[in-house]
């Protein structure tokens, strides 16, 4: 952190907060199709089909919600010096 430049760090930062929301949406597109499949499939008795198409748009959603979430909550430590924020921590 010492030395890096704001955009550096941004960038550190949005790799970390898009990672972390492709995990959040892998998980949750897994239990979606599971739980889908079984409501579809044993309560409707109908055929069941996956769509990957809204699997990955709802990948990239999960990761866009995180990163912006992610910036609007550290805004304020990349608007400072980063020696500033660490002796604060």
């Amino acid at each position: 952190t010492l030395g890096a430049t704001r955009g550096v760090i941004a960038r550190i930062f949005a790799v970390e907060y898009a990672t972390l929301g492709m995990v959040a949406g892998l998980i949750g597109a897994a239990l979606a199709c599971l739980l889908s499949y079984i409501l579809v499939r044993y309560f409707m008795k109908l055929p069941w089909e996956w769509d990957p198409a809204a699997l990955a748009l709802g990948l990239l959603g999960a990761a866009l919600l995180t990163v912006l979430t992610g910036f609007l909550t550290t805004a304020r430590v990349l608007g400072q010096k980063p020696l500033a924020v660490l002796r604060q921590e």
